[in-house]
Order: structure tokens, then C-alpha cells, then sequence
């Protein structure tokens, strides 16, 4: 829906200037990071009627900068790819003592095994071979409910663990969580499979106003090419989840 081009910080350097200048960036430029420049474009968009969203993905690179959550719309839900040394409290009684800690490392709830009450999902007829479970945590030491939020866990098929956290109240169901989750990697693999179908790669663009020109045609094309393939995913067959336990982990 809206794209910024991210440029390095040594591109607002004097010796920069006359480049700026034939590439026609806006004199009105000035340097932001990743961070903010998504929390600047999700502004307007949140607001916008066009949008109609309730949920908020992001992956790694923006959720584990420094406050970058914490600045999201208050009103929204967020589903965020996170390192697995980012730490929680657990809620649970009975998961802190099988834990032996209150607090610890998303990695480390790797630990409680079969604890997790781990789910395999399946869509149509061919099974997607990923595991997923879940803890409600606290995200601060503070341990009160506004700082009360999800854990989510996959378990992909080459047996990689991802940890993805949420803001999310606690009557969500973990099947909603896994449709959001699910989604976000949809959207992602959608821009990995062959982006020379949409232009998106490779180009030599050269100046501001040509690049961002270039990424609406790009949106467009990804979006026609999603809407020919929803009628085939309609098709396939409601989803639905089996109570599998997923391949045992390593402590």
C-alpha cells in the first residue's frame, strides 16, 4: 500500500550532496532508520478507511530494534518475528516450575517439550509440516496486565525453530495466531518467488521519483497476481488442526 526508499546514513553527508541531487531526492530528506520509516508510513495507513486491518506483522529486523513495538497503534495487534534471546516472564504456575525460572529466553522455552501442547497444521489436502505452540508471557518485568502478551512458536519442516511475539489478549486462540503468522509468511514468499515476474528484480533505476514510480507498478502486478490465485486456494478444502506431536527438541 506504501513503500520508502531507505537510504544510509552517509547519503545525507556533504559529499553527498551533488549525488542527492541527480538522483532528485527532496532537499526536505533527512536520515531515518528502518524503524522509522515504517512507523511513519503505518501512520496514515492505520488511520486510512483503505486499510481495514487489525493486525501488525513485521519480521526481526524491525521488531527487535529498541522500542519499535512499543510505538505501534495501541488499538492494533501485532505478530512480530523476534531472536530467540529476546526475554519474557512466564505466566503459568506450572511452566515456571517445570522451567525452574520466571523469567528466561524465548529459546530456552524449547525446554518444556511436550508442555507447549504442540499442534500441527494442515491446509486442504497437502500438510504443511510445521508445529506450533504457544505461552502466554509477560514482555517486562513489570509483570502487570498491560505488559501481558503471546510467545508463538513454529517448527518448521527442516526442524528450525522460529519465536514470533504478540500483544494479543488472552481469549485469542492459537489458531488465530497461527493465521496470522501463517500469513505473514505467505507475504513473504509471495515477494521471494520470482520477483523478475513483477519487476521487482533486477532494475537500474536512478533517481527518486522513477524508483517509487516503479515499486506502485510492482504492488500492482503482486496484486493482480494474487487475486488469479485466490479462487484456486478457495478451493482447496477448509483448514484444519490435528493435535500432532511435533519431532522432539534438544535441550
Amino acid at each position: 500500500m506504501d513503500s520508502r526508499l531507505y537510504l544510509p546514513r552517509c547519503w545525507f553527508e556533504p559529499q553527498f550532496q551533488g549525488r542527492r541531487e541527480r538522483c532528485r531526492i527532496p532537499k526536505s530528506t533527512a536520515f531515518q532508520t528502518e524503524a522509522q520509516l515504517a512507523l511513519e508510513l503505518l501512520g496514515p495507513l492505520w488511520k486510512s478507511p483503505s486499510f481495514g486491518g487489525r493486525w501488525i506483522t513485521c519480521e526481526g529486523s524491525l521488531a527487535n530494534q529498541e522500542g519499535f513495538l512499543e510505538e505501534l497503534p495501541k488499538d492494533g495487534y501485532y505478530l512480530a518475528e523476534i531472536a530467540d534471546a529476546r526475554r519474557v516472564w512466564i505466566k503459568s504456575t506450572q511452566l515456571r516450575q517445570a522451567l525452574g525460572t520466571q523469567s528466561c529466553t524465548v529459546g530456552q522455552l524449547l525446554r518444556l517439550g511436550p508442555l507447549l501442547q504442540w499442534q500441527t497444521q494442515f491446509s486442504g489436502q497437502d500438510p504443511i509440516l510445521a508445529a506450533w505452540a504457544r505461552v502466554r508471557v509477560y514482555l517486562s518485568a513489570q509483570l502487570s496486565p498491560p505488559s501481558e502478551g503471546w510467545v508463538l512458536l513454529c517448527q518448521d519442516p527442516t526442524q528450525q525453530v522460529h519465536f514470533a511475539l504478540s500483544n494479543a489478549p488472552e481469549e485469542t486462540s492459537l489458531q488465530q495466531l497461527v493465521e496470522v503468522g501463517r500469513a505473514q509468511g505467505s507475504m513473504a514468499s509471495a515477494f521471494q518467488q520470482d520477483p523478475s515476474l513483477r519487476g521487482l528484480h533486477p532494475y537500474a533505476h536512478r533517481s527518486w521519483p522513477v524508483w517509487h514510480r516503479h515499486m506502485r507498478l510492482v504492488f500492482l502486478a503482486q496484486l493482480f497476481l494474487l487475486r488469479r490465485q485466490i479462487p484456486s486456494l478457495q478451493n482447496s478444502g477448509a483448514e484444519r488442526v490435528a493435535r500432532v506431536p511435533p519431532n522432539s527438541f534438544a535441550s
